[in-house]
């Protein structure tokens, strides 16, 4: 059959994310035998027409639209995705007539939400390699196909596959993003009390052969010259046996690369951080979302303060720059929690600390059964179409300018969606100052001298063609 996969996100910001779902489901396709093409909305002057041309000169029997959000996940200036899905699925019926399937992390936290509002024939909810390819050989056979199906389990086969990176224009990705993603494994056995990871992955962990990753990593250098990378597992050091275990493959292959990774703030052996830096590793995002006892154990946390700063100074010691990421305003959050988070997180000396403010509320996890419970919502079936987001009553009528204060005063600090980032410190002159790497690295800049800040200023106008 002939296939067409969109990647329908257009978002710059902080950086364009390479679609590596969408090339596991194209790369799934081509090697069950069909013909596959793929589409990406980024990067493109006008994408609807480009689209609508490709539609009628392909002229495919499936279109699958790969869903990576539902919205931005930002309280102060939330914005929902739903209707771009359902002006493309328009826009396809408009094009041709191929049966639409949807799929991605996005669609499957609202699978019948999101067929009901845009039309769209069918979704895969999980994991979507061998469903989709499943769905393919049932629909050219003329047997039934479920309107939504399941795949909550993750593929085994994706312990020996490397996405064919070719679909999508990776050099742009890699130009303007700064480095590119590369899963190790899926699944997830922690259970964060607002987190949809278990939900979307399993909570079976479905690790990738370190070889067969490192791989891959190998491969892109020689194809693509890319030496910078992001493992995007939803917790890299899930086990530390899998860590260990890439990074000694990375070094035993001489592999001189700069990569990050999610990791969760604690470890057993002393000897996981340094690893990690011999193997090129630059920087990494920690999960802490707070360092108040109180409000992790009301989110679930399955590590202590104690635990992140036993972690941060290994990082400092090793060399590696970390970013400390918090959530304000989960259940039992008070003035006295914030403010000792906050105390906290500066004690662990961090490159840059990313809080969000609010929980955005997903259907089947604990904060929205507890949520129910409480008599905050009547049922889960208010968790819709329009985004919810919770904030504690005892802080949300005075955290927002609390934490914008903050940022003010304190330059280590970013809160999406509650500030904005200001002129000359834009994206472009921040990816400028870090050329490779994440976005937030570059917040070192922030706070250094007033002198070395302007020469740093001058060059990199001069660079964007600024006054």
């Amino acid at each position: 059959m002939k296939v067409l996969v969109v990647s329908p996100n257009t978002k710059l910001f902080p950086d364009p994310v390479y679609p590596i779902g969408a090339s596991y489901i194209t790369t799934a396709c081509r090697n069950a035998g069909h013909e596959v093409e793929a589409f990406d909305y980024n990067f493109k002057a006008d994408p609807k027409a480009d689209l609508a041309a490709l539609l009628r000169t392909f002229a495919p029997d499936v279109v699958g639209i790969s869903i990576r959000n539902v919205d931005n996940a930002l309280k102060g200036e939330s914005v929902s995705f739903f209707p771009v899905i359902r002006d493309l699925v328009a826009h396809v019926r408009s094009n041709c007539d191929a049966t639409i399937i949807l799929g991605g992390s996005g669609y499957s936290l609202f699978p019948v939400e999101f067929l009901d509002y845009t039309g769209a024939d069918h979704g895969v909810v999980g994991s979507g390699e061998e469903a989709m390819v499943q769905f393919l050989r049932d629909l050219e056979a003329g047997t039934a196909v479920k309107r939504v199906i399941n795949s909550s389990k993750p593929d085994k086969d994706v312990a020996h596959t490397v996405p064919d990176r070719g679909f999508f224009d990776f050099e742009k990705y890699y130009g303007i993003g700064g480095l590119l993603g590369v899963q190790s494994q899926r699944g997830c056995t922690f259970n964060c009390s607002y987190c949809t990871y278990p939900n979307l992955e399993g909570r079976m962990l479905v690790p990738r052969q370190p070889g067969v990753v490192v791989d891959e990593i190998e491969g892109l250098i020689r194809d693509f010259k890319a030496r910078h990378f992001f493992f995007v597992d939803s917790v890299f050091n899930h086990k530390e046996s899998h860590v260990f275990a890439i990074c000694d493959e990375i070094i035993r292959r001489g592999l001189s690369i700069k990569w990050s990774a999610y990791v969760r703030p604690r470890f057993k052996d002393p000897d996981l951080i340094p690893t990690m830096k011999a193997a090129g590793c630059k920087s990494i995002e920690l999960g802490t979302d707070s360092l108040a006892e109180p409000t992790m154990k009301s989110m679930n946390k399955a590590f202590t303060v104690d635990d992140v700063f036993r972690f941060s100074e290994k990082c400092s010691q090793s060399g590696i720059l970390f970013c400390q990421n918090l959530i304000f305003g989960a259940p039992g959050e008070t003035r006295d929690t914030v403010e000792t988070s906050i105390r906290n997180v500066l004690a662990t000396e961090p490159t840059a600390v990313l809080g969000m403010l609010g929980i955005r509320i997903y259907p089947n996890t604990m904060i929205a059964d507890y949520l129910v419970e409480s008599g905050y919502l009547k049922d889960q079936g208010e968790i819709g179409l329009e985004p919810i987001f919770y904030v504690d009553e005892a802080v949300k009528d005075w955290i927002a300018d609390y934490l914008v204060d903050l940022e003010s005063r304190n330059k280590l600090f970013i809160f999406p969606g509650l500030t904005t980032p200001k002129n000359p410190f834009g994206r472009r002159l921040l990816r400028l100052l870090t050329r490779q790497g994440l976005l937030w690295e570059a917040v070192r800049y922030r706070t250094m001298g007033p002198r070395l800040k302007a020469r740093i200023i001058k060059r990199t106008r001069g660079l964007l063609g600024m006054r």
